[in-house]
């Protein structure tokens, strides 16, 4: 009895292994077929064949991943967040996927952002940072929308966040920096604005409100220094008008005269 179960056993392991094996050179394929097909633009082709291959290999993170990228590309943006959702849940180290869901977020915020459905364009941009939490695109549009909504403390901690994180990206420094200098903290402004014109020296709008800050902590040789170098900018930059308004900004720093913003 023992050996005819054995036999049995084998069998059906001999039977299985090789479907297993055709299984495998039909996905090979499929995807090689697929990745010929977007190359030649024909989404709606390659868009069947990874939906072939998940049908074959549902926990295919891969498939899930090329399935969205197609999905975006033809305006299924909804089927599109179930797939990269899905290759996320299956390799959480898919980068791809993780930057795919955020941009289709990002996308969908700044949309209703135009269209004036603030809370919409909130909780899109939250949806987005959520996706992807290294991304700086995503903290911006988060913390500008929450700006622009009067929640200037939540738009600090996550400009904060942001800027810590990528300590080596110069936008979030220039962020942070300017809405603490809005808000009247120069002394929490002033680093940062020194940081992101030191990772960016083109960033004359940063020069500008480093400028503010120092004059602010009454550092009237800092400020005048500032305000050159933000005048320089605008200048090789072909903006005449905001290269003479922070030269006259320097000539009054210097003066220690009051300044006016713009």
């Amino acid at each position: 009895m023992l050996v005819r179960l054995c036999a049995a056993l084998a069998l059906v392991v001999g039977l299985v292994a090789p479907a297993l094996a055709v299984d495998k050179e039909e996905i090979a394929r499929l995807f090689s077929e697929a990745e010929r097909q977007e190359s030649n633009g024909q989404w709606s082709l390659a868009s069947s064949n990874y939906s072939k291959i998940i049908d074959k290999d549902p926990n295919n993170p891969t498939a899930h991943y090329k399935l969205a990228t197609i999905q975006v590309r033809i305006g299924m943006n909804d089927y599109a967040i179930k797939n990269f959702k899905k290759a996320i849940e299956l390799d959480p180290s898919l980068r791809e996927a993780h930057e795919g869901l955020e941009g289709v977020y990002v996308t969908q915020g700044l949309l209703a952002r135009q269209s004036g459905k603030s809370a919409d364009a909130l909780k899109a941009f939250e949806e987005a940072v959520a996706a992807n939490p290294g991304s700086m695109t995503a903290a911006l549009e988060l913390g500008t929308e929450l700006e622009k909504q009067g929640q200037g403390d939540r738009a600090l901690e996550v400009y904060a966040k942001a800027a810590g994180a990528a300590p080596d990206d110069a936008a979030g420094h220039a962020r942070l920096g300017a809405l603490y200098a809005s808000r009247g903290l120069n002394e929490k402004a002033v680093p940062e604005l020194e940081a992101a014109v030191r990772l960016n020296p083109r960033d004359a709008e940063s020069y500008r409100a480093l400028g503010y800050a120092e004059a602010a902590l009454g550092h009237r040789d800092k400020a005048a220094a500032a305000f050159h170098q933000a005048m320089r900018q605008y200048v090789l930059a072909g903006d005449m008008v905001n290269g003479s308004e922070a030269e006259a900004l320097e000539n009054r720093a210097k003066a220690g005269q009051p300044l006016k913003k713009k």
